[in-house]
């Protein structure tokens, strides 16, 4: 038995709070991709009923990959170009183009939310969608559209006002006097204003928003009218909902391989296994209800985000305040590398233990609940699975080896003692190994794009 279809107005309620707030370039205070996430959650049964939501749906669940993918491109930056401030204006760069990016998808999803709403009201009579709040005055829900369009559009041009002072602007005339304006000067004076724009527009649009919604939930004409739009259709309805659940939790596997990647520039990895960890586990999260294994499974993931973070973090702290030659010689730096290096490896143990029960989870929704496409037999889906895991733990090995072979400051001689006085284990140095688990984890990528995607696509077809 199915829960009852509603519109879930709590989730798009907490979905206003997350969206309110300014952004800094590519800096979310309060993530957007929760915002966007909760308003797809919001409106999921309404998008199976009626027409508009659908698209809506759509459009916020790329608004939320794209927010995601801020997070490498935000440490990218971070790590590439702040050391050099004749290429800070790349920031900038990166800051026009996920606001442009951003700005062609809002649209058209805050659009299609909207229509969908007053295709209730003129198709179905859901009159208190038509209604405004007698605490709105004169805020019509045409208005109240046309009010959100303008305050996203405002705070996606607000977040890369303080970038466009790092464009620098030379004059090359040598019959002209050089400047010393330095427009980079302006950049706290931009993100001041910037910042504060978006605030006040971001609570006026709170304000109103939130009477809405409130509105809405209080009349419950919308909760009604879906209810007894699929009331009759229980099982479809059903369907629909379990497969595009496991599908979607086949994407997030996907995208937490690629955020697995092993990016190094100036030796931090800026594509943090934190992130990866919380997409794996919120995979298991929705396959939960379908395997006895996912519990365990998104357990053994945020144990390895976990030990992820506090690996990030000590590699971060070392980096800053010594170098790999001091591991042999200052006893404080070689106690924090070792440190780090052990809960490397540990964070490597969990990463492959959480795959391994992944690969279980897997089988047992297949076996469960069976997907169409050419996906072979259970042994074919057994053997590739093994492959999947065992592509992860060479990228697990490589990654290792990487930790391990940095703090080797010298070539080792014959005969030299590989282990050293200095209490950590010394590999030979190659020069170009930082490739090697580039590379691997680009294989996985391309095989989890294969595997994983195969059976999304399938559950995909299975709930249309």
């Amino acid at each position: 038995m199915m829960k009852k279809p509603a519109f879930r107005i709590s989730l798009a309620l907490m979905a206003l709070v997350f969206l309110c707030n300014p952004n800094i370039s590519l800096l979310d205070l309060l993530p957007d991709f929760i915002g966007y996430l909760c308003m797809a959650l919001a409106i999921t049964h309404l998008a199976d009923a009626f027409p508009y939501f659908e698209e809506a749906k759509s459009g916020f669940y790329k608004l939320m990959w794209i927010s995601i993918s801020k997070c490498p491109a935000l440490l990218l930056v971070m790590s590439t170009f702040s050391r050099d401030n004749s290429q800070k204006s790349l920031i900038t760069v990166f800051s026009l183009c996920y606001a442009v990016l951003e700005c062609i998808f809002l649209v058209p999803a805050f659009s299609s939310f909207f229509e969908g709403v007053f295709y209730l009201g003129d198709r179905y009579g859901c009159a208190s969608v038509r209604k405004t709040p007698s605490s709105s005055g004169n805020m019509t829900p045409e208005k109240l559209k046309k009010l959100t369009i303008a305050f996203m559009i405002t705070k996606v041009s607000m977040s890369t006002l303080p970038e466009l002072s790092l464009i620098s602007v030379k004059q090359y005339n040598p019959n002209t006097p050089i400047s010393t304006f330095n427009s980079s000067n302006l950049y706290p004076l931009f993100l001041l204003v910037g910042c504060m724009v978006t605030l006040v527009f971001g609570l006026i649009w709170l304000v109103f928003m939130r009477r809405y919604l409130l509105q809405l939930k209080q009349e419950g004409d919308i909760n009604a009218l879906l209810l007894q739009h699929t009331s009759q259709n229980e099982t479809y309805f059903t369907q629909k909902n379990l497969y595009f659940r496991i599908a979607m939790a086949f994407s997030l596997i996907i995208v937490a391989v690629v955020f697995a990647l092993d990016l190094i520039f100036d030796d931090v990895n800026v594509m943090p296994d934190i992130i990866s960890a919380a997409l794996f586990a919120s995979a298991m999260f929705l396959l939960r209800p379908h395997s006895q294994n996912a519990t365990l499974a998104g357990g053994m993931f945020c144990l390895y985000g976990g030990i992820g973070l506090v690996s990030y973090i000590l590699k971060g702290i070392f980096v800053h305040r010594y170098t790999f030659e001091m591991i042999e010689y200052a006893p404080k730096a070689k106690n924090l590398y070792l440190t780090h290096t052990i809960f490397s490896g540990l964070e490597g143990v969990l990463l492959v233990i959480a795959l391994v029960a992944l690969s279980y989870v897997v089988l047992n929704v297949c076996q469960t609940h069976n997907p169409k496409g050419d996906l072979g037999t259970q042994a074919i889906l057994r053997k590739k699975l093994r492959i999947f895991v065992g592509i992860g733990i060479l990228s697990a090995l490589a990654s290792f080896y990487y930790v391990i072979s940095v703090s080797q400051t010298h070539p080792l001689g014959i005969g030299d003692n590989p282990f050293g006085t200095s209490g950590l284990v010394y590999v030979p140095v190659i020069e170009w190994y930082w490739m090697v688990p580039l590379a691997i984890s680009l294989v996985w990528i391309g095989y989890a794009v294969h595997l994983m995607g195969a059976l999304r696509d399938a559950y995909k077809d299975l709930a249309e």
